[in-house]
C-alpha cells in the first residue's frame, strides 16, 4: 500500500499548547526536549516528528504493527 500522507509540522503556537501532553510514540512528555519539533497526524494526534519519522520508516507490517499494539492504527496505517 502506499505510506501514509506526511504529518504536518506544528506552528509555535500549536505546540506550546500541547506542553502539557506526551508523544505517543516515545511517551516523553513534550517538556522534556522542547527542542524537538512537534507533527499532528490527520487524525489530529501529536508526536515528535523525530519519532514519527522512525516509525514511518518501517516496512508497512512492521508499521501496523507497531500502530497496533500502540493503538493508533488511524494515524499509520
Amino acid at each position: 500500500g502506499l505510506p501514509p500522507p506526511p504529518p504536518q509540522q506544528l506552528s509555535a503556537a500549536d505546540q506550546a499548547a500541547l506542553q502539557g501532553d506526551c508523544c505517543a510514540l516515545c511517551t516523553e512528555a513534550f517538556t522534556e526536549h522542547p527542542e524537538w519539533p512537534l507533527c499532528r497526524t490527520e487524525c489530529g494526534h501529536a508526536f515528535h516528528q523525530t519519532c514519527l519519522g522512525q516509525l514511518l520508516q518501517l516496512d508497512v507490517g512492521r508499521r501496523k504493527c507497531a500502530a497496533q499494539s500502540l493503538g493508533i492504527t488511524q494515524c499509520i496505517t
